[in-house]
């Protein structure tokens, strides 16, 4: 997509299938606010300014091909060995939908095992880890996902891994869209860094 309108049309195509308007920001890697104004423009209603800060996230390049998953997976591999040494975790979660494939190329690097978190669409910010992949309770965890933006998902992700019996020792992301280094006491790592000066 290039412009504006592009962006507002799929946003309402989105909507009129029965998307939430946070599932619609997450595909999209928008804020809620961004999504809640290109909502409005394809509704043809009066709209305020487009917010400043955010920015839309397209790693398709990345994603199409298995071999640059993979590559970006080993990065965020080492990038764990640097952070946790000798203290390394017993399993990594990925994130539904998109945190998924990377955690798995993740896992693979640091012969790890796998699981998988997924979100439920609510006011609650409360997911589920699926019964498919490694159990979890005892366990240190690396948490991966693709974009860090409100942190609703991992905050949500965190509470579900403790309350499972697990210890959340690491989040690593591909992209942080906030200056944050931490969320809920876990140390929050990325590939690339993109948020607003001021």
């Amino acid at each position: 997509m290039t412009n504006i309108n592009d962006y507002a049309a799929q946003a309402m195509e989105m909507k009129k299938k029965g998307l939430s308007d946070k599932d619609i920001a997450d595909d999209l890697h928008l804020s809620l606010d961004t999504v809640a104004w290109l909502l409005l423009k394809g509704e043809g209603k009066k709209k305020t300014a487009l917010p400043a800060t955010d920015i839309r996230v397209g790693w398709r390049s990345i994603g199409v091909y298995p071999h640059r998953m993979r590559m970006v997976g080993n990065i965020m591999a080492d990038m764990a060995v640097e952070e946790l040494g000798d203290k390394m975790a017993d399993t990594v979660v990925g994130i539904a939908i998109n945190g998924i494939a990377l955690a798995n190329f993740v896992a693979e690097a640091l012969e790890l095992e796998l699981a998988v978190y997924r979100n439920i669409r609510d006011d609650k910010n409360q997911g589920a880890i699926s019964s498919n992949f490694a159990g979890l309770k005892g366990k240190k965890v690396i948490i991966v996902d693709d974009v860090f933006g409100t942190g609703d998902t991992i905050r949500g992700a965190i509470k579900t891994l403790r309350a499972d019996g697990a210890d959340p020792v690491l989040v690593i992301v591909l992209l942080n869209k906030t200056g944050l280094d931490d969320i809920e006491d876990v140390r929050l790592r990325s590939l690339v860094r993109a948020h607003a000066l001021g």
